[in-house]
């Protein structure tokens, strides 16, 4: 027999890193790899986060940056795991799909398994079973005879209750959406989409209801109204938010002409450009000409990229310099 491996919060924050070196070299890291992101996905309070943090880099088992986070206005510090991290993960996750467990039957018997078996059939039914949630899983059960006793995960009633549409779990959705799609579980992200818009609406946002659809459709979700198409910008106030919007509203237009939709993007992006004189913090700056470079016309894609990396060497901005020649190179 297995036995569940010892899950604390070290633990914990090791597998939600998993995966964060995957963007060393981009642009932008999620905000789920910065100590904000961490302590809003474990639940714990920011100070308990950087504790435990703190103890993990003087392990070696994580690294820190100053990196350019999805949110925020300025670098924080971003996390991923270093090689020994990484090693410790996989021997965890190996620990936790060992585990011998017991789950009630279909006679209402308590059955004894291996947790891996368990997960296989849990995937057949769409569950959720990244290694941080059947961590918690075992961590959060109830022992019988020294082993947890499991149920699916989101097996019990989520509807029993008032519904909670704080902005906090509104929040929690958005953060889950992030994270599913960027591991490619488009599904997953949607549903949580969509919950969140849900939520926005219940709160009396329209904005954010159709914010929140406009992604989903993003990832594949057929829009309920065309209405979605245009409301966003329509209604939109600040002008880093408008043209974040109007990426989104790109990547759906593009499936139908992409010509159009280039065309299109262009005519929306080229005024918040205005030859990179504009008022824009350096990331959203970033967004915007390397969006336009993208599917602009070589001369004018040149223009901007050289302009761009101006502004990158006067702020000294290794990671934004390096993509800005990169592309320059590749024109």
């Amino acid at each position: 027999m297995a036995r569940p491996p010892r899950i604390t919060n070290r633990e914990r924050i090791l597998l939600a890193l998993d995966g964060a070196h995957e963007y060393a070299t981009r642009y932008e890291m999620p905000r789920r790899f910065s100590q904000r992101g961490l302590a809003h996905r474990l639940g714990m309070a920011q100070s308990h986060v950087s504790r435990a943090m703190n103890g993990l880099l003087e392990q070696s088992l994580v690294t820190a940056s100053r990196r350019r986070v999805a949110g925020e206005k300025r670098r924080v510090n971003a996390y991923a795991l270093s090689q020994r991290g990484q090693d410790q993960v996989v021997d965890l996750n190996a620990a936790i799909a060992a585990t011998t467990v017991l789950t009630i039957g279909p006679d209402g018997t308590l059955e004894q398994h291996a947790l891996d078996g368990l997960v296989a059939g849990w995937n057949k039914t769409g569950q959720n079973t990244e290694p941080l949630l059947l961590a918690d899983l075992i961590r959060g059960a109830e022992t019988h005879d020294g082993m947890p006793v499991v149920e699916p995960p989101g097996a019990a009633d989520e509807s029993a209750g008032e519904e909670d549409i704080s902005a906090e779990a509104v929040g929690l959705h958005l953060e889950l959406a992030e994270m599913h799609a960027s591991s490619g579980r488009a599904e997953a992200a949607i549903e949580h989409l969509l919950r969140a818009a849900t939520l926005h609406r219940l709160r009396g946002s329209a904005e954010g209801d159709a914010r929140c659809r406009l992604a989903a459709a993003v990832l594949g979700s057929p829009l309920a109204e065309p209405r979605h198409l245009r409301i966003g910008i329509e209604m939109v106030r600040d002008q880093g938010d408008r043209i974040r919007l109007t990426l989104d509203l790109h990547e759906l237009w593009a499936r139908m002409d992409r010509a159009a939709a280039d065309a299109w993007l262009l005519d929306h992006l080229r005024p918040a450009w205005d030859g990179g004189r504009c008022r824009h913090p350096l990331p959203l700056l970033g967004h915007i000409g390397f969006r336009i470079a993208a599917i602009a016309e070589p001369d004018e894609a040149q223009a901007v990229l050289t302009s761009l990396l101006a502004r990158f060497e006067q702020a000294g901005d290794g990671p934004g310099i390096a993509v800005c020649r990169s592309r320059l190179a590749a024109l």
